[in-house]
């Protein structure tokens, strides 16, 4: 099971491929110029960077876009380049909130970005979630609630130079120059007729609104859209007060509000600094409160079944030991310990009954309550959660088209050995089949898959797997799908 925190973190990474996936060097400016003045604080796909050499000259060294292009009105449209090659500084602050399939987000974000040092500072704080990053030229740290005190990694660094701000468009042309971009024609973006602009050897396409000249957004293949909007004035620029990154493949939405920006005031240097060890933000039970907080509705610091997250539910008997209908910081330590290893890399594979490691032995009856909607004793392949649901048939051994509390022993000696850190592989359930991942997911009985009857993990990766693009999986097609799933298993 992935728990706040983690699936948090997961979010994380996500943007981070959004911001500098497709980029083609992860190397850093050393001095601030025209061109990353801005791109200090904005996603862009980096190339080659100017040396410290270079960089007095770098932006009279660019070729100007022609006047009247879209890249000039967009430029003039931002404040003009003499404006943008006066930032120093930029501090802003604001509010995240957004969605998951998880639940809501919530919390807040602050960013400082001293350009003429080339360092910064970011801090993002979520209800179950808290992550600051500092760094000066190429390293940089990272303090959050899951891991502590560790060096930012050089692709984080990169993007964490780039996030927020102006534009990346103009960035880009500080960077690049304007022969990286190339316009690409018209198309309608959040409702607005836009120009659109392509940069060089990437997918990313990027939309200017046609009345403001201002960026609108922003799309990545893959289902990955950022917008732009609620432009602000400060300092003679016009800053995106909001900023909202939607990935459709992981029903995942984050909305950045900005409610404060100062351009070239003072600011905190002391953010910069790598926190010591002391200070560390806290991992064990406060991780715990922190996954209930990040679930707990009614403000009781508990969480009920029906407070509990969808991936939750199916183990939440598991980890209400006490049995009384809900989940306390106690009983949650186990989920953040479960997140801790995960991170580390020492946990079992996953169990098939879905199930988290919970603090004490598991019954077969608490398998079974714990999905047995209709109340008879057993477990139905529509109430087995969905890890189960693939190996039902296997665990059926009567072919009842139920499993009982007798079927249901192999899986508790699989989730206690499991808890108890055992090398005892899992029980042996057979080979997947095609067969059997069709028929996990046909509902309609044509003995195909069709997109709309995917699971979500499955429709991303639709399109190729669906080699003769008949707009169904057969058979055969899922036999990638199968063996894949059993080499997995092996390992």
């Amino acid at each position: 099971m992935m728990s706040a925190e983690k699936f948090l973190t997961f979010g994380m990474m996500l943007t981070l491929f959004v911001v500098i996936g497709c980029s083609q060097s992860s190397d850093a400016p050393s001095k601030s110029t025209t061109g990353n003045s801005s791109g200090a604080t904005e996603s862009v796909p980096a190339a080659s960077k100017p040396s410290s050499a270079d960089n007095e000259t770098a932006a009279s060294a660019q070729a100007e876009p022609p006047a009247d292009s879209v890249i000039d009105t967009h430029i003039r449209a931002v404040g003009g380049a003499e404006a943008i090659a006066r930032i120093k500084t930029i501090h802003r602050t604001g509010t995240i909130s957004g969605q998951s399939s998880h639940g809501p987000l919530s919390g807040t974000v602050e960013e400082i970005f001293d350009l003429s040092k080339n360092r910064g500072y970011t801090s993002m704080e979520l209800t179950g979630y808290s992550r600051k990053t500092g760094w000066t030229g190429d390293s940089g740290w990272v303090s959050d609630t899951q891991a502590g005190i560790t060096e930012l990694p050089a692709d984080e660094a990169a993007f964490a130079k780039y996030i927020g701000g102006l534009s990346p468009l103009v960035a880009i042309h500080g960077d690049q120059g304007i022969a990286a971009l190339k316009e690409a024609g018209e198309k309608e973006f959040n409702g607005k007729k836009c120009a659109v602009v392509s940069v060089d050897e990437t997918p990313i396409e990027f939309f200017i609104n046609q009345e403001t000249n201002l960026l609108e957004g922003m799309t990545i293949p893959g289902d990955i859209t950022m917008t732009f909007e609620e432009y602000k004035t400060e300092g003679a620029l016009q800053f995106p007060g909001k900023r909202t990154m939607n990935i459709e493949a992981q029903k995942l939405t984050m909305v950045y509000e900005y409610k404060t920006t100062n351009v070239n005031d003072k600011i905190d240097v002391a953010k910069f600094d790598k926190p010591s060890a002391s200070s560390a933000p806290a991992t064990g039970s406060v991780a715990a409160e922190r996954i209930i907080s990040f679930m707990d509705k009614n403000g009781d610091g508990k969480i009920s079944k029906e407070e509990a997250s969808e991936e939750l539910k199916p183990n939440f008997q598991f980890i209400d030991t006490n049995g009384d209908g809900a989940i306390d910081a106690k009983e949650a330590q186990v989920m953040a310990d479960y997140a801790k290893t995960q991170d580390a890399g020492t946990t079992s594979p996953a169990s098939p009954t879905g199930a988290a490691a919970s603090s004490g032995p598991v019954t077969a009856e608490q398998i079974i309550s714990s999905m047995d909607k209709n109340g008879d004793g057993n477990i139905s392949k529509d109430e087995a959660s969905e890890d189960l649901k693939l190996f039902f048939g296997q665990h059926d051994a009567n072919k009842a088209g139920a499993i009982d509390a007798k079927e249901a022993q192999a899986l508790v000696k699989y989730v206690n050995n499991e808890q108890a850190g055992s090398t005892e592989p899992a029980p042996k359930t057979g080979a997947i089949t095609a067969q059997q991942i069709i028929s996990y997911m046909d509902t309609n009985g044509d003995g195909k898959i069709s997109k709309d009857e995917a699971s979500e993990d499955l429709k991303p990766h639709f399109e190729q797997i669906d080699t003769n693009g008949d707009g169904a999986i057969d058979a055969k097609e899922a036999q990638v799908m199968a063996e894949y799933a059993n080499k997995e298993s092996s390992k």
